[in-house]
């Protein structure tokens, strides 16, 4: 996983998430907590992730029952306070 500079642009190396996709991907970021969320699809199933995105270690949130490949993740900018 990687940054991106706001002022630079320049890329940054966080981390590997240890998680390997082989199928359908997305992520976003939720504005009002600052977690980040990632959806993954591999041949032994999909799962929900949150990602830490200081150190990109990722925690399992939930498995998907019936191999579901979900994007186009999406938080909308008003859920913040």
């Amino acid at each position: 996983m990687h940054s991106i500079s706001k002022r630079t642009g320049e890329p940054r190396s966080i981390g590997e998430t240890g998680i390997v996709t082989q199928y359908l991907a997305s992520a976003t970021i939720d504005p009002k907590t600052g977690k980040m969320y990632y959806s993954v699809a591999a041949d032994e199933g999909g799962a929900l992730y949150e990602i830490n995105v200081a150190d990109a270690k990722a925690t399992l949130v939930y498995n998907y029952p019936g191999h579901e490949q979900f994007v186009g993740l999406f938080m909308p900018a008003q859920n913040v306070e």
